[in-house]
């Protein structure tokens, strides 16, 4: 009974310790021909354990999800969820997210070049003055 206690008072202390936020971003369109509309909302969760270390899961609430079993409780899973690290010269994602780099910027949110996909895999970057240089590596291609 006090190994129970002490397993369920030590995750107790850790969810405390920790910074998590929840966001949603939600689009709403308009087709200009028919008058419909939609709400799209995105779910963010992040779950910091210091300012560059976290865990993050994303989700687009309306569309389908696979789900999982534990015991006798069906859980989602979410389309997105990796491990990260931001540091002040390297960068690491871990896991299944949407991978984005892009190399320039130019007027009106037009990115000129730079890849934008989604992965299950790896995306490691360093950064070198005003260069930064980096790989993506997909684990499992769809």
């Amino acid at each position: 009974m006090r190994g129970l206690v002490t397993i369920i008072l030590t995750f107790a202390a850790m969810c405390l310790s920790v910074s998590i936020s929840f966001d949603t971003l939600t689009f709403f369109t308009l087709d200009i021909s028919s008058g419909e509309n939609d709400v799209f909302p995105i779910c963010y969760l992040k779950v910091s354990f210091a300012n560059d270390f976290g865990i993050s899961l994303e989700d687009y609430m309306i569309l389908a999800h696979e789900t999982f079993n534990i015991g006798s409780l069906e859980l989602m899973k979410p389309r997105y969820y990796y491990i990260w690290y931001k540091g002040n010269k390297f960068d690491l994602d871990l896991g299944r997210f949407k991978a984005k780099h892009y190399n320039t910027r130019v007027y009106e949110s037009l990115r000129v070049g730079g890849i934008r996909t989604d992965i299950f895999g790896i995306d490691a970057s360093y950064k070198m003055g005003m260069f930064k240089i980096g790989g993506i590596y997909d684990i499992k291609r769809e």
